[in-house]
């Protein structure tokens, strides 16, 4: 009976290991680094999302099974970004197009184009303090 309780107790706290919590922080801005004020971020596993603060961050609390968080602000593209085991985050959001029939498909290289002249604009706005760096989780 005592090696039932046992195993029972090392089933649950190996349980308790696999499924802890780690918060996520993030700061949502737009493609000039101002931030995005209540911006929503959600989970990918679904329930309710927060909103940002009056600096676009926000803080939220995870499981390990949430591998992508959506951000979706009034005006711009709803991103889905993956996370993986990072612990704080940084998103860049991109105004909506406008587009008709006949442009449906370049508005994805419009996009791949503009993240690509983002990357030198990013480390600097990293390095004078506008963003944070990202960082991995310990």
């Amino acid at each position: 009976m005592k090696t039932l309780k046992l195993l029972i107790l090392a089933l649950s706290l190996t349980n308790l290991v696999y499924s802890q919590d780690r918060i996520l922080t993030g700061q949502v801005v737009d493609s000039e680094f101002k931030p995005l004020i209540s911006a929503i971020v959600l989970k990918n596993t679904g329930g309710q999302g927060i909103r940002t603060n009056e600096q676009g961050f926000f803080q939220l609390v995870i499981s390990s099974e949430v591998t992508e968080i959506q951000i979706q602000y009034i005006g711009y593209r709803t991103e889905n970004v993956k996370i993986k085991n990072k612990c704080h985050i940084n998103i860049i959001m991109f105004g909506d197009l406008l587009v008709d029939w006949k442009s449906v498909g370049q508005e994805e290289k419009y996009f791949q184009k503009k993240r690509r002249a983002l990357r030198k604009s990013y480390k600097k706005a990293i390095i004078n303090g506008l963003l944070q760096e990202e960082k991995e989780c310990e």
